[in-house]
């Protein structure tokens, strides 16, 4: 008998990850920020990373949200500015990871996201206010 293996990642659900991270942005963020209309999807193996380059704009304050789908237990979420310096994070042993932070330039930031535990599709919302 052949025996097929499928690899976790191939499992990744994107729409679950989308609907997951719109979800948590309504939940805990909407009352305080805009959300923009741009998210970034990712699918991860454990231990993988994701870099994203998003635009900021001086003196406004950004939320940026990371979340798994069921297949991922644990993102860890970095963010640094245009020079390398790392802007905030959350390494928190949670499904999903958040920073805030009030830009102090026009430019662009990465955000790093890593899936500590688990593989499958991770889904980064921002907003600002």
């Amino acid at each position: 008998m052949l025996s097929i293996s499928v690899p976790q990642q191939s499992r990744a659900d994107v729409p679950e990850a989308r609907s997951a991270a719109l979800k948590f942005f309504k939940q805990n963020f909407s009352n305080r920020y805009f959300l923009h209309p741009r998210y970034y999807t990712s699918t991860l193996a454990e231990g993988e990373e994701a870099i994203i380059r998003i635009p900021v704009f001086k003196g406004n304050t950004y939320i940026f949200a990371a979340v798994g789908d069921s297949k991922v237990i644990d993102v860890d979420m970095y963010s640094y500015d245009e020079d390398g310096d790392r802007w905030a994070f959350d390494t928190t042993d949670r499904s999903f990871g958040a920073v805030s932070k009030r830009a102090r330039w026009t430019g662009y930031i990465l955000v790093r996201v890593h899936a500590a535990r688990g593989a499958g599709s991770v889904c980064v919302v921002t907003g600002h206010r």
